[in-house]
């Protein structure tokens, strides 16, 4: 058995072993990331730093760690200095106690072995499994006090469980990595025509790819900022291409993908959909397909006369598409309230959300959509204003509570015509597969 107890160098030096209370994963964590712990008084002596500084003058110190509420053990590691007083602020968590004091921190560094720090945090024991073990005073290890310590012969044990366990999940993980890397199947595109030619041959190229391999294509356009004129010089391309199958496989035994997506690796982001999918999905109000029956002319790559018939359709987007954008946008404030100047990760939910508001407020309103929005038009002033991180917290909440409170007087006032928008959606689709099955017979 591979024995990380010992990735510690051994010698004849005695050890001894101490569970280690923890009161939550995150103080944990910031322990595997610093190397640092640390203890304080008891109310009566002995205290834990000199007990511990006895341990580690006469010989090596292990620390069994175990996260308050989660009924295991989470990993050991081995003391490399003696407690000292430390006036720096520690993390009032760490090691939480009843029976302790208001006194100062007394600080150590420990050292964990690279295989438990992989696992972040993994609890490798339950209390199922040392259920068994008792502690020094005659109780059970399950049951031990911050700093209590156990028999070295116990405290060896649970080390070399733990580094079993290490290896099994280690094995497990390796396998499941293996097995994704198999089942991942080659880029729809190779990335390097899009390094190694101009943007227009890519685009020629997908199309072509698409053409020959899986269908008619029926629309060919950008999705994310390109489709609304809000691209910057580092925006990627984004593809977003509307196929159609042959009839004869999409009712023969190897029916086709309904959606093609990049791999995450990849340098441009696609998604190629079968009309079957993209209908389904206009009748369901997803913003991306909906904006395609709105789309300025510069912003089509190709469109087929078919497709141009979706163009006749009644505008249709629900005002609940900025929902979820503006709970995660209401939840990060809530954590961070004194906070006016946006990260980018969150400035960039700003702006995905206010555009999605924007193109509901033209709905309400009995507007057309504005996927495209020009140079002189407010909202992509105020867009762009985002994107650029010049916006407060407070300006951009504003904006979206405007547009929420006039969403909500109005959406009432839309005539949801959902039956008569899947009749025509259906017709039109039956009509591509008669059309294509007639054309190859």
């Amino acid at each position: 058995m591979a024995n990380m107890n010992m990735e510690f160098e051994d010698n004849l030096q005695e050890k001894r072993y101490f569970i280690t209370k923890c009161q939550n994963s995150q103080s944990l964590q910031r322990c595997m990331d610093s190397g640092q712990w640390a203890c304080r008084d008891r109310l009566a002596p002995p205290h834990p730093r000199e007990f511990i500084g006895q341990a580690f003058n006469g010989g090596k110190v292990i620390l069994i760690f175990s996260v308050s509420g989660c009924h295991g053990f989470h990993g050991y590691c081995q003391i490399t200095t003696a407690p000292s007083l430390d006036n720096c602020k520690i993390d009032e968590e760490s090691g939480q106690s009843k029976d302790l004091t208001n006194s100062n921190w007394y600080q150590f560094s420990v050292s964990w072995p690279d295989s438990i720090v992989t696992f972040k945090c993994q609890k490798f024991l339950s209390f199922e499994e040392t259920k068994e073990f008792v502690s020094c005073d005659g109780t059970l290890v399950n049951n031990a006090r911050n700093w209590q310590e156990i028999p070295g012969n116990i405290g060896e044990d649970m080390c070399n469980l733990i580094d079993e366990k290490v290896v099994e999940m280690k094995t497990s993980l390796e396998y499941k990595n293996q097995k994704m890397d198999n089942c991942t199947s080659n880029p729809f595109l190779d990335s390097k025509i899009l390094t190694e030619n101009s943007v227009e041959f890519y685009w020629k190229s997908f199309v072509k790819k698409v053409e020959e391999e899986l269908g008619k294509v029926h629309l060919a356009c950008p999705f994310g900022s390109q489709r609304y004129n809000l691209s910057t010089p580092e925006s990627d391309i984004d593809v977003f291409i509307v196929y159609q199958a042959k009839t004869e496989d999409i009712l023969g035994f190897n029916p086709p993908k309904q959606t093609i997506k990049n791999h995450e690796k990849e340098l441009c982001d696609y998604t190629v959909l079968e009309i079957f999918r993209y209908t389904e999905l206009l009748l369901s109000g997803d913003a991306r397909c909906v904006e395609t029956l709105f789309l300025h002319e510069s912003s089509i790559i190709y469109a087929s006369p078919e497709w141009r018939e979706f163009q006749c359709l009644d505008k249709y987007l629900r005002d609940a598409q900025g929902s979820n954008g503006v709970k995660q946008l209401v939840k990060w404030k809530t954590n961070h309230e004194n906070i006016e100047n946006i990260p980018t990760k969150i400035n960039k939910l700003c702006y995905v959300i206010v555009r999605l508001l924007q193109n509901a407020s033209d709905v309400v309103n009995g507007k057309e959509i504005k996927v495209f929005r020009t140079e002189e038009s407010e909202e992509k002033q105020f867009l762009m204003k985002i994107r650029r991180n010049e916006l407060t917290y407070s300006e951009i909440w504003s904006e979206i509570t405007r547009l929420q409170d006039e969403i909500e007087k109005k959406k009432n006032e839309i005539n949801d015509d959902k039956i008569s928008l899947q009749t025509f959606l259906e017709s039109w689709l039956l009509c591509q597969r008669k059309s294509n099955l007639l054309d190859n017979t």
